[in-house]
């Protein structure tokens, strides 16, 4: 390069030093989490592993374990977060592209007619301008961008950026699935318990009202008894009815996850469902641990390293390009000559573009991309919080529940023994029938209370894994 080249180059540096940049206002600063920040409910938990990746097969159930396989192959959601990480991965390859040298090669063959009018002269190289013939070139062009101010590196930063954050979604939309599905076939155990619960309720009915129509014809009951007892059978029948549609509902419902149609939830059977016998706990280091397994804490976290790259490309807008072009070739008019020594073209040099007024563009990207980074900390800061949140909550909700299905159970002893009580009685003449109808409608509503605690149990150990 000779020094009038070198010349332009250091001018151009020297002006892209003057060249304004908006200074930086406050900025926002992501939250630290350690363990002062756990609190007693963290703080207090016993320690256990992390959950594997297969975290609900805790409650052993081989056909859950089908149901999430899959799933987990079939979702459109997941196929969907699959095809963006593929895209994300092609950009990063164009950004690459982009730090490497460009040749083009390019041929014109044009039957052209020049103008009486124009510059040109008359004849050139015994050819009449003044009639058709043929204009043609062939050659080559090679450029390259000089990165002096890592604006391509930050681009090639961005996209890989782009390419972990959609993983990262991926794998948040993968959790998704497996928590909607877990729930929807927990839900599926309970409405089978209760429908038990309804069969048991029925059945005792029935052999009561069995024993009021023997008292009728014994002549010691009434046939206001007989109705009552009708009454209450038919109600229970009626909800009966209502479960066994609540669970095909249901069936339908995982089917749809699973990617099915609705006719695959016919094979769904009844869950068998365990659960764990272990106590409930939290792995060591969780504050911090968590911010590295969570995918949407990742997620975020990754966010921010998008923006923070969109900041620096702003920032670069306010220096110079430079790039070096060189092209080689032939041009010539007509096709005998094209590729004779005399034909030959070349040219080399540094190409340099210089912002000198663009009416506050520039400054109007880059405070895009520092709002933009300070929304990404923000988002993220809310997704820790709420992560912490959820462990403290779903922790503390499943220790009240081990309190709650004590008393659940004892209320449940209770209504049993209060029923049989009444029942005897009734046989003996000592009670009437709407004795026996409020202590039957006690034991049902406690051993539904029972089977909604132990509903929520595998809820909120379910949700504290997912946690």
């Amino acid at each position: 390069m000779n020094k009038s080249l070198w010349s332009c180059a250091a001018t151009a540096v020297l002006l892209a030093g003057c060249a304004m940049q908006p200074a930086s206002g406050p900025r926002q600063h992501t939250l630290v989490v350690d363990a002062a920040a756990a609190g007693k409910t963290l703080g207090a938990a016993a320690r256990m592993a992390w959950p594997t990746d297969h975290w609900w097969s805790m409650f052993s159930d081989p056909q859950l374990d089908r149901l999430m396989q899959r799933a987990l192959a079939g979702s459109p959601l997941i196929a969907a977060a699959d095809a963006r990480i593929s895209q994300a991965r092609a950009m990063l390859q164009v950004a690459h592209a982009a730090q490497l040298p460009d040749i083009e090669g390019a041929a014109d063959f044009d039957y052209t007619r020049f103008s009486h009018d124009y510059y040109l002269p008359p004849a050139i190289n015994g050819y009449d301008l003044f009639n058709p013939l043929w204009n043609n070139s062939v050659g080559a062009t090679l450029s390259y961008r000089l990165d002096f101010w890592g604006r391509d590196q930050a681009q090639v930063g961005a996209a890989r950026d782009r390419v972990l954050l959609t993983q990262y979604e991926s794998q948040d939309a993968r959790l998704s699935i497996e928590t909607a599905l877990l729930n929807a076939y927990l839900e599926l155990a309970y409405t089978y318990e209760l429908q038990d619960n309804g069969q048991r309720i029925l059945a005792d009915e029935r052999r009561t009202l069995e024993l009021s129509r023997r008292r009728l014809a014994g002549g010691l009951g009434t046939e206001v008894e007989i109705q009552q007892g009708s009454a209450q059978v038919a109600d229970t029948e009626g909800g009966l009815t209502q479960l066994v549609n609540r669970i095909k509902l249901l069936q339908n419902e995982i089917a749809a996850i699973c990617g099915d149609a609705p006719g695959a939830g016919d094979s769904i059977t009844r869950p068998t469902l365990v659960l764990p016998e272990q106590g409930v706990g939290l792995p060591g280091r969780l504050p911090a641990d968590l911010l590295g397994r969570r995918p949407d804490v990742l997620a975020r976290l990754q966010a921010i390293d998008l923006a923070t790259q969109g900041e620096k490309i702003a920032r670069t807008a306010f220096y110079p390009d430079v790039n070096l072009t060189a092209a080689a070739g032939f041009l010539g008019l007509g096709f005998g000559q094209l590729l004779s020594g005399g034909a030959v073209n070349a040219s080399a040099g540094p190409a340099i573009t210089l912002p000198i007024f663009e009416g506050g563009r520039l400054r109007g990207q880059l405070a895009a991309q520092q709002a933009a980074y300070d929304q990404a900390v923000d988002a993220y800061n809310a997704t820790v919080l709420h992560a912490l949140k959820e462990v403290a909550s779903q922790l503390d909700q499943y220790r009240s529940l081990a309190t709650l299905r004590d008393r659940r159970q004892q209320a449940l002893q209770f209504a049993v023994r209060a029923h049989e009580l009444a029942l005897t009685a009734y046989r003996s003449g000592l009670t009437d029938y709407l004795n026996v109808l409020q202590t039957e409608n006690e034991v049902s509503r406690a051993r539904n209370q029972m089977a909604r605690v132990s509903f929520e149990q595998l809820t909120t150990l379910a949700a504290l894994d997912a946690a």
